[in-house]
């Protein structure tokens, strides 16, 4: 007990210099306390640090998670390691760096699994997601959405990242095409205790994956669901909530009020820092504006979007931002129009070439004919099984036929030996009765 006092007064003072470091919101204090920290309590003020660190500077949030690394490795305990490595994951996730990114999440992946922690699994799985939708391999992005999912859905499972998982499963599907199977998991992700934290995006997706189907019914019913949620006007959510709005609104030929909501959605991107806002958003901005038939600026917002991808590996994202920025040039008679084709057309090449289309496109090929023998061998081998079954079982009832003749002969023959024993039995009895008779009668006669 005298033992334990020491560290439990050293974690009750950290914690206490921690809440008021929050208050005051300093890094310098916090980077402090870390530097004082020498027990398990070390990582979790690290992984507040270079959280903080990561949206000013990047490097020195790296180096930091670096050192928290090697400090867990050298305590060898197997959930410190496993969280940094989640944290080197999601640092070198936002600074491009998807290789490096990816090795150290599927190694916390591993260390999770091994010790059973499965709430902390569920998030890695779906950060390992993340970096794949970023980099637009949607494929493996949705694999790992789908083992997350697999495992928040358990009965057991009561841990956290439910919502989190049922809406990037969602979000992939819309982006593959899936509107159907993607609404089945935004309305999963309604049924969550933690949907509230992501509300505006699950109804944003409903009225998407709806304006995609032309379903009107439902785009009216999801639209008035959106406008209902308040959320912070200056923030960038809010202004993707306005032009989902007003996507929505001049695609139902609600002009006036679609032109109301591109106002709005003007004013709050002036008021944000280009930092941070996303290609995407800018997307949906361009994508919104040539609905409204502003083509000068879709253009311009679509060509903001594409230099912002350019930073990353998503070619299909580049791609679209392509095809808006050429459709507005087009109607405007832009004489940007061929170079925009011409660098649609080689983004399409590197698609293939990165992507390796042509050989997946064969290798599906392959497949499919490897298949269709698998196929064929076992329709010949069930075939040849049946002709067996069915001389089998001709045997076997030729064999059956020939036992139940035997047996009915065998009946008869029994049959008829009964009764002749019968016949005799009585013929027997007759026999000794007219003996009898007779020497009845011989007796008198000798009298």
């Amino acid at each position: 007990m005298k033992n334990s006092f020491p560290t439990i007064f050293s974690l009750l003072v950290l914690t206490t210099l921690i809440l008021g470091l929050r208050a005051s919101n300093s890094q310098d204090s916090l980077l402090a306390v870390y530097n004082q920290s020498q027990d398990s309590s070390k990582i979790s003020i690290g992984i507040q640090l270079t959280q903080s660190l990561s949206s000013t500077d990047m490097p020195q949030a790296i180096n930091l998670a670096n050192e928290m690394y090697a400090f867990a490795q050298q305590s060898k305990d197997t959930k410190s390691i496993a969280r940094c490595q989640n944290l080197l994951g999601i640092l070198y996730g936002k600074n491009m760096e998807s290789d490096i990114s990816l090795t150290f999440l599927n190694q916390a992946a591993l260390n999770f699994g091994k010790i059973g922690a499965f709430e902390s699994l569920v998030a890695v799985q779906n950060n390992i997601g993340q970096v794949y939708f970023t980099d637009g391999n949607l494929i493996d992005a949705l694999d790992y959405f789908f083992k997350a999912d697999s495992i928040s859905s358990r009965p057991s499972y009561a841990g956290k990242h439910k919502t989190e998982t049922a809406v990037n499963t969602a979000t992939t599907l819309t982006e593959i095409g899936l509107f159907e199977l993607s609404n089945d998991f935004y309305k999963k992700a309604l049924t969550t205790s933690g949907f509230r934290s992501m509300e505006v995006i699950i109804y944003e997706g409903l009225l998407l994956n709806s304006i995609e189907q032309n379903q009107l019914y439902s785009s009216n019913k999801f639209a008035e669901k959106l406008k209902d949620i308040e959320i912070l006007k200056s923030s960038t959510d809010y202004l993707e909530k306005v032009l989902f709005l007003a996507y929505y609104d001049f695609l139902s030929g609600n002009d006036i009020i679609g032109e109301k909501g591109l106002i709005e959605a003007d004013e709050i991107l002036q008021e944000i820092k280009d930092k941070q806002i996303s290609a995407n958003t800018y997307l949906l901005f361009a994508k919104v504006l040539l609905v409204a038939d502003q083509n000068q600026k879709s253009l311009e917002y679509a060509l903001l979007s594409k230099q912002k991808l350019k930073e990353g590996k998503n070619l299909y994202r580049q791609k679209k931002a392509l095809s808006i920025a050429l459709l507005a040039a087009t109607k405007i008679n832009s004489p940007n129009s061929h170079k925009l084709a011409t660098a649609l057309d080689s983004i399409d090449q590197v698609i293939i070439q990165e992507t390796g289309l042509d050989i997946l496109r064969i290798v599906n090929l392959q497949t499919e004919f490897e298949k269709m023998s698998v196929v064929k061998e076992q329709i010949t081998e069930e075939s040849n099984e049946l002709t067996e079954e069915i001389s089998a079982r001709s045997k076997a009832e030729k064999i059956g036929i020939m036992l139940i003749f035997a047996l009915v002969m065998l009946g008869a023959m029994l049959f008829m030996a009964i009764r002749q024993m019968k016949t005799r039995q009585k013929e027997l009895e007759e026999h000794k009765r007219l003996l009898k008779e007779k020497h009845e009668r011989a007796k008198k006669s000798h009298k």
